[in-house]
């Protein structure tokens, strides 16, 4: 045992103590369930999931739960039909040759020698790409600073320009009598 833990670089110690450890209760309850789970299945036809599995258990009497029922299918191998897209069962060779390609695709951007892209280029692209989709903020407006000409010319013409005249309300230059008698004449005439 000796030199086999010295390759793994594991302490004698840890592998007897692995090796006469009890088992965990989680690990005897799996065992417990295992065949309860492949049965199940099995009676099925090979056709209920997780879900179905699982329910079959508990009608029968079992307090499972369904993500136990999911980890042990899976270290079973085992899983229900699948409605729909079928399971990917062909996986490509990565070391089989690959067909020659006959249109002469090049996947590569190849920049002209010596010359890189613009700093002002790459600086626009970032920041459309960090914009997209968003409204563009207005700069915020600049407050006039002491000593500006144009931004004192707007001041001034602001300060000194004179209030629009008040136009005369309509409905308040009519004597108040006039008004109650329109009202009473108005309401006569509906009844």
């Amino acid at each position: 045992v000796d030199p086999v833990c010295r390759v793994l670089e594991l302490s004698p110690s840890t592998y007897f103590a692995r090796r006469t450890r009890p088992k965990s209760a989680r690990r005897l309850r799996d065992e417990e369930l295992i065949p309860m789970v492949t049965a199940a299945w099995e009676d099925s036809g090979r056709t209920y999931g997780v879900r179905r599995v699982t329910r079959a258990l508990v009608r029968a009497g079992h307090a499972v739960a369904r993500c136990t029922v999911e980890r042990l299918m899976r270290e079973l191998g085992i899983e229900g039909v699948i409605r729909g897209q079928r399971r990917r069962t062909t996986v490509p060779e990565p070391t089989a040759p690959r067909p020659p390609d006959l249109v002469n695709r090049r996947f590569t951007a190849e920049a002209r020698p010596g010359t890189r892209p613009s700093r002002s280029r790459l600086r626009r692209a970032h920041s459309a790409r960090r914009t997209a989709g968003r409204r563009q903020r207005r700069p915020p407006r600049r407050r006039p600073q002491p000593g500006d000409t144009t931004a004192r010319v707007a001041v001034a013409r602001t300060r000194t320009a004179a209030p629009l005249p008040r136009q005369p309300n309509i409905a308040t230059t009519q004597p108040a009598a006039s008004l109650y008698s329109a009202e009473r004449s108005s309401a006569g005439r509906r009844r």
